[in-house]
């Protein structure tokens, strides 16, 4: 397709963005920096928040409209149809006022479908699904899918889309279960920021002492926003019989959402044992704030890092399972996918099967265990296993991908009409 401008124009297409902390948010960061650092010019464009994020610069634009409806987008309700519809609406009018060549819209639902409803001959249309959009665990009532005319909309969004990509075996396989085309399908992992992780620029001093921790503590650190799924009270239980066993041990739970599990604590007599910390936001530009990056401090400083997700589908590729690794951080994991691709077991961590307890005491107690030259060699795997997921290796497949999807016509069942210039 001929391009009219010198610069490939890309709308990273979202409802939620930072300040707002999660995987979704700060995957949408990222590649954004490392598509301008590639040449492309990159702007995220649907995210509410307007006024939360009045004093947030970022290095690269980021277009927020007002919000008239303050609601979710459930199709059943009426106010849900006319939010989609008043999002369709903004980002129709984004389009016809700066363009674009294509729209890379995360999540399948509803951002990829109300970026589907689109009928512009020139723009291309690329979908990444981020997990609750795309997996289901009924006995949880988790995904998006489970309701069917949501699934139906994810189903016409995938068909159309000129490009799937998926961060997991999971997603890939849930992608296709949801309707996407096996020819449009790609596996595009998540990145790391590896230039984060490479130094310790905190001292474990400084680090229990901003936490309130024993300064000779061992720390376990686990990354999450709280949510059944994540397995936050199989971990509690197995720190019951560890605690007995290494009496210096602390595990940190990072995240929101945490409180409720107060009560468990209590119930365990962990409350001294465990720290809830809330959310610990990340540095977001290369000219990052006078604040210390207490997480990055966190991973590198702790004996391992825990994921403990109850069931395939609870994860896609976990962004903190990844910081992780490239703090040097062991990783004692749920053997689930994301965490299968990346974990090699008594390399750089341990897999374990998901809701065991016991299991997952005894992998950790074998991490604890390690003496101090086996420890390092686990750390230096930990960190090799994430060289190939630099930012800049991610977005330069994205890149590729776009180039690809410009110069090919687009994907039948869209229906022509003017360009968006």
């Amino acid at each position: 397709m001929p391009n009219r401008r010198d610069t490939l124009q890309v709308v990273l297409y979202t409802h939620t963005f930072l300040p707002q902390i999660g995987g979704r948010e700060l995957v949408v960061h990222q590649l954004a920096l490392a598509l301008q650092q590639l040449g492309v010019a990159v702007r995220v464009v649907g995210p509410t928040g307007l006024r939360r994020a009045r004093h947030l610069v970022l290095p690269y634009p980021v277009q927020r409209w007002p919000t008239l409806l303050r609601s979710g987008i459930d199709p059943t309700s009426l106010r849900g149809r006319l939010r989609a519809w008043e999002m369709a609406l903004q980002l129709r009018l984004e389009l016809a006022l700066r363009g674009a060549d294509l729209i890379h819209a995360h999540t399948s639902w509803p951002n990829g479908w109300i970026a589907s409803q689109l009928r512009y001959h020139t723009l291309r249309r690329v979908i990444t699904p981020h997990g609750i959009d795309i997996h289901t665990i009924p006995q949880l009532q988790h995904g998006w899918r489970l309701q069917p005319r949501i699934a139906s909309r994810i189903r016409s969004a995938l068909q159309r889309a000129d490009a799937v990509t998926a961060i997991s075996d999971s997603i890939a396989t849930a992608a296709l279960a949801a309707g996407a085309n096996p020819a449009r399908l790609h596996r595009i992992d998540n990145g790391v920021d590896l230039t984060r992780f490479a130094t310790v620029t905190l001292s474990h001093a400084q680090l229990c002492y901003h936490f309130g921790l024993p300064t000779d503590s061992r720390l376990l650190v686990s990354v999450g926003n709280y949510h059944q799924r994540k397995g936050f009270e199989t971990l509690l239980r197995a720190m019951v019989p560890l605690c007995c066993a290494e009496p210096r041990l602390q595990l940190v739970l990072v995240g929101k959402g945490h409180e409720q599990l107060r009560p468990l604590l209590q119930h365990f007599a962990l409350s001294q044992r465990v720290r809830l910390t809330g959310v610990l936001p990340p540095p977001l530009t290369a000219q990052a704030d006078d604040r210390p990056d207490w997480l990055a401090a966190l991973l590198q400083h702790a004996i391992g890092y825990v994921s403990a997700a109850t069931e395939e589908g609870a994860e896609g590729l976990s962004l903190a399972l990844l910081e992780a690794l490239a703090a040097a951080t062991p990783v004692v994991a749920t053997a689930i996918s994301g965490s299968r691709e990346l974990i090699q077991p008594y390399r750089n961590g341990l897999l374990v099967a998901a809701n065991e307890s016991a299991a997952l005491t005894s992998a950790l107690l074998t991490l604890l265990r390690l003496s101090p030259s086996q420890h390092q060699q686990w750390r230096q795997q930990a960190r090799a296993t994430v060289h190939s997921h630099s930012w800049r290796r991610v977005a330069s497949r994205y890149l590729a991908l776009y180039q690809q999807l410009l110069a090919a016509p687009p994907v039948a069942g869209t229906t022509p009409t003017a360009a968006v210039r």
